[in-house]
Protein backbone atom coordinates (compact mmCIF):
# COMPACT_ATOMS: atom_id res chain seq x y z
CA UNK A 1 0.00 0.00 0.00
CA UNK A 2 1.79 3.18 -0.91
CA UNK A 3 2.07 6.34 1.04
CA UNK A 4 0.09 9.19 1.20
CA UNK A 5 2.55 11.51 -0.55
CA UNK A 6 3.13 8.69 -3.13
CA UNK A 7 -0.84 8.84 -4.40
CA UNK A 8 -1.42 11.12 -7.82
CA UNK A 9 -4.64 13.48 -7.00
CA UNK A 10 -7.21 11.14 -8.57
CA UNK A 11 -5.98 8.14 -6.17
CA UNK A 12 -5.86 10.38 -3.29
CA UNK A 13 -9.22 11.81 -3.78
CA UNK A 14 -10.61 8.29 -4.03
CA UNK A 15 -8.58 6.99 -1.36
CA UNK A 16 -9.91 10.12 0.77
CA UNK A 17 -13.65 9.10 -0.29
CA UNK A 18 -13.38 5.60 0.94
CA UNK A 19 -11.31 6.90 4.11
CA UNK A 20 -14.99 9.03 5.02
CA UNK A 21 -17.03 6.48 4.48
CA UNK A 22 -15.07 4.09 6.75
CA UNK A 23 -14.56 6.20 9.34
CA UNK A 24 -18.30 7.19 9.79
CA UNK A 25 -19.05 3.44 9.95
CA UNK A 26 -16.47 2.58 12.73
CA UNK A 27 -17.41 5.91 14.73
CA UNK A 28 -20.90 6.60 14.25
CA UNK A 29 -20.17 10.22 13.17
CA UNK A 30 -22.79 11.24 10.54
CA UNK A 31 -22.34 12.02 6.85
CA UNK A 32 -24.94 14.42 5.48
CA UNK A 33 -25.89 14.02 1.94
CA UNK A 34 -25.88 17.83 1.29
CA UNK A 35 -24.38 18.01 -1.63
CA UNK A 36 -22.41 21.07 -1.23
CA UNK A 37 -21.17 19.39 2.53
CA UNK A 38 -19.96 16.26 0.65
CA UNK A 39 -17.68 18.57 -1.98
CA UNK A 40 -16.71 20.53 0.60
CA UNK A 41 -15.83 17.99 3.34
CA UNK A 42 -14.02 15.50 0.74
CA UNK A 43 -12.33 18.09 -0.93
CA UNK A 44 -10.54 19.31 3.10
CA UNK A 45 -9.82 15.45 4.02
CA UNK A 46 -8.22 15.00 0.50
CA UNK A 47 -6.07 18.59 1.39
CA UNK A 48 -5.29 17.58 4.82
CA UNK A 49 -4.11 13.92 3.87
CA UNK A 50 -1.42 15.70 1.84
CA UNK A 51 -0.81 18.49 3.79
CA UNK A 52 -0.43 16.28 7.18
CA UNK A 53 -0.83 12.54 6.73
CA UNK A 54 1.63 12.12 3.68
CA UNK A 55 3.83 10.02 5.60
CA UNK A 56 1.31 7.80 6.54
CA UNK A 57 -0.78 5.10 4.17
CA UNK A 58 -4.94 4.29 4.18
CA UNK A 59 -4.57 0.78 6.27
CA UNK A 60 -3.00 2.89 9.04
CA UNK A 61 -5.36 5.41 9.16
CA UNK A 62 -8.35 2.65 8.81
CA UNK A 63 -6.22 1.03 12.15
CA UNK A 64 -6.12 4.33 13.95
CA UNK A 65 -9.40 4.47 13.68
CA UNK A 66 -10.63 1.09 14.90
CA UNK A 67 -7.80 1.65 17.62
CA UNK A 68 -8.97 4.68 18.85
CA UNK A 69 -12.15 6.24 16.77
CA UNK A 70 -14.85 5.01 19.54
CA UNK A 71 -12.93 7.02 22.42
CA UNK A 72 -14.12 9.88 21.01
CA UNK A 73 -17.71 10.14 22.44
CA UNK A 74 -19.51 11.98 20.04
CA UNK A 75 -22.03 9.40 18.40
CA UNK A 76 -24.74 10.85 16.06
CA UNK A 77 -22.30 13.95 15.26
CA UNK A 78 -21.64 15.49 11.90
CA UNK A 79 -18.37 14.34 10.78
CA UNK A 80 -15.87 17.27 10.27
CA UNK A 81 -11.76 17.16 10.42
CA UNK A 82 -11.94 18.27 14.10
CA UNK A 83 -12.99 15.05 15.03
CA UNK A 84 -10.69 13.11 12.80
CA UNK A 85 -7.88 15.13 14.10
CA UNK A 86 -8.88 14.39 17.45
CA UNK A 87 -8.13 10.47 16.39
CA UNK A 88 -5.39 10.96 14.90
CA UNK A 89 -3.60 12.75 17.40
CA UNK A 90 -4.37 10.67 19.97
CA UNK A 91 -2.95 7.77 17.15
CA UNK A 92 0.35 9.71 16.51
CA UNK A 93 1.26 10.34 20.32
CA UNK A 94 1.09 6.79 20.57
CA UNK A 95 2.89 6.33 17.09
CA UNK A 96 5.78 8.81 18.36
CA UNK A 97 5.93 6.92 21.85
CA UNK A 98 6.61 3.64 19.86
CA UNK A 99 9.17 4.82 17.58
CA UNK A 100 11.15 6.61 20.51
CA UNK A 101 11.04 3.07 22.10
CA UNK A 102 12.29 0.95 19.51
CA UNK A 103 15.23 3.86 18.19
CA UNK A 104 16.28 3.30 22.03
CA UNK A 105 16.56 -0.27 20.71
CA UNK A 106 17.78 0.36 17.51
CA UNK A 107 15.13 -1.62 16.21
CA UNK A 108 12.86 -0.08 12.87
CA UNK A 109 9.40 0.94 13.41
CA UNK A 110 7.01 -1.43 11.74
CA UNK A 111 3.70 0.01 12.48
CA UNK A 112 1.92 -0.81 8.65
CA UNK A 113 -1.51 -3.01 8.98
CA UNK A 114 -1.87 -5.82 6.64
CA UNK A 115 -2.73 -5.72 2.97
CA UNK A 116 -6.91 -6.23 2.70
CA UNK A 117 -7.85 -9.65 2.54
CA UNK A 118 -10.82 -11.10 0.81
CA UNK A 119 -12.51 -11.71 4.05
CA UNK A 120 -11.78 -7.84 4.87
CA UNK A 121 -13.07 -6.67 1.49
CA UNK A 122 -16.65 -8.53 2.05
CA UNK A 123 -16.68 -6.80 5.80
CA UNK A 124 -16.36 -3.74 4.13
CA UNK A 125 -18.40 -4.42 0.92
CA UNK A 126 -21.64 -5.46 3.90
CA UNK A 127 -20.52 -2.30 6.08
CA UNK A 128 -20.74 -0.23 2.41
CA UNK A 129 -23.79 -1.90 1.83
CA UNK A 130 -25.70 -1.36 5.16
CA UNK A 131 -24.56 2.40 5.91
CA UNK A 132 -25.89 3.11 2.07
CA UNK A 133 -29.21 1.51 2.17
CA UNK A 134 -29.94 3.43 6.16
CA UNK A 135 -28.50 6.54 4.87
CA UNK A 136 -25.62 6.94 6.36
CA UNK A 137 -23.30 7.65 3.39
CA UNK A 138 -24.50 8.95 -0.42
CA UNK A 139 -24.09 7.68 -3.46
CA UNK A 140 -21.29 9.90 -3.79
CA UNK A 141 -19.04 8.87 -1.44
CA UNK A 142 -19.41 4.49 -2.35
CA UNK A 143 -16.33 3.28 -2.38
CA UNK A 144 -15.08 2.49 -6.08
CA UNK A 145 -12.59 -0.16 -4.62
CA UNK A 146 -15.56 -1.80 -3.55
CA UNK A 147 -17.39 -2.02 -6.86
CA UNK A 148 -14.26 -3.19 -8.68
CA UNK A 149 -13.75 -6.33 -6.11
CA UNK A 150 -17.50 -7.32 -6.55
CA UNK A 151 -16.98 -6.87 -10.17
CA UNK A 152 -13.89 -9.49 -10.10
CA UNK A 153 -15.79 -11.91 -8.16
CA UNK A 154 -18.39 -11.70 -10.69
CA UNK A 155 -21.28 -10.30 -8.41
CA UNK A 156 -21.73 -7.76 -10.78
CA UNK A 157 -22.37 -8.37 -14.45
CA UNK A 158 -23.28 -5.71 -17.00
CA UNK A 159 -23.46 -5.97 -20.77
CA UNK A 160 -21.31 -3.28 -22.76
CA UNK A 161 -24.76 -2.00 -24.03
CA UNK A 162 -25.65 -1.65 -20.41
CA UNK A 163 -22.78 -0.01 -19.37
CA UNK A 164 -23.07 2.62 -22.12
CA UNK A 165 -26.66 3.71 -20.96
CA UNK A 166 -25.21 4.33 -17.73
CA UNK A 167 -22.24 6.40 -19.04
CA UNK A 168 -24.70 8.62 -20.99
CA UNK A 169 -27.44 8.90 -18.43
CA UNK A 170 -24.24 10.29 -15.43
CA UNK A 171 -22.55 12.30 -18.07
CA UNK A 172 -25.66 14.45 -19.06
CA UNK A 173 -26.30 14.61 -14.75
CA UNK A 174 -22.13 15.78 -14.77
CA UNK A 175 -22.49 18.28 -17.09
CA UNK A 176 -26.04 19.47 -15.91
CA UNK A 177 -24.06 19.72 -12.19
CA UNK A 178 -21.50 21.56 -13.63
CA UNK A 179 -23.34 24.34 -15.13
CA UNK A 180 -25.74 25.15 -12.71
CA UNK A 181 -23.60 23.98 -9.30
CA UNK A 182 -20.95 26.92 -8.83
CA UNK A 183 -19.69 24.48 -6.10
CA UNK A 184 -19.74 21.50 -8.32
CA UNK A 185 -17.79 23.78 -11.10
CA UNK A 186 -15.08 24.90 -9.56
CA UNK A 187 -14.32 21.54 -7.44
CA UNK A 188 -13.95 19.67 -11.04
CA UNK A 189 -12.69 22.21 -12.71
CA UNK A 190 -8.61 21.19 -13.71
CA UNK A 191 -9.52 17.64 -12.54
CA UNK A 192 -10.42 14.56 -15.20
CA UNK A 193 -13.93 15.27 -15.75
CA UNK A 194 -13.54 11.43 -17.77
CA UNK A 195 -12.25 9.59 -14.68
CA UNK A 196 -15.05 11.54 -12.37
CA UNK A 197 -17.89 10.12 -14.70
CA UNK A 198 -16.51 6.91 -15.01
CA UNK A 199 -15.92 6.54 -11.56
CA UNK A 200 -19.84 8.14 -10.95
CA UNK A 201 -21.00 5.10 -12.79
CA UNK A 202 -19.39 2.85 -11.27
CA UNK A 203 -20.60 4.23 -7.77
CA UNK A 204 -24.03 4.43 -9.93
CA UNK A 205 -23.73 0.32 -10.49
CA UNK A 206 -23.07 -0.37 -6.89
CA UNK A 207 -25.56 1.53 -5.40
CA UNK A 208 -28.52 -0.34 -7.69
CA UNK A 209 -26.36 -3.46 -6.98
CA UNK A 210 -27.54 -2.70 -3.45
CA UNK A 211 -30.62 -2.00 -3.50
CA UNK A 212 -31.48 -4.78 -5.92
CA UNK A 213 -29.58 -7.18 -3.39
CA UNK A 214 -32.16 -5.58 -0.70
CA UNK A 215 -35.28 -6.22 -2.74
CA UNK A 216 -34.30 -9.93 -3.26
CA UNK A 217 -33.32 -10.24 0.56
CA UNK A 218 -37.01 -8.76 1.49
CA UNK A 219 -38.79 -11.11 -0.89
CA UNK A 220 -37.63 -14.11 0.38
CA UNK A 221 -38.66 -13.16 4.01
CA UNK A 222 -41.93 -12.45 2.65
Amino acid sequence: MPRISAMDNEKLFLSAQALLVKIGIITGWQLSDDDMYLTVITDQFTKKLAEEYGDMNTEEIEFAFRTYGTEVKDWGKQLNLSLIDEVMNKYRTKRRQVSEFEDSKTKPLDLPAPPLTDLDMEEWATMTKDAFLKGIVSIELLPVDVYVYLEEKGEIKLSKSEKQIIKNRVTKEVEFKMRTDFHFYSYLSGKDKETHIQNMCRKTVLANHFKTQHENEKKKRS
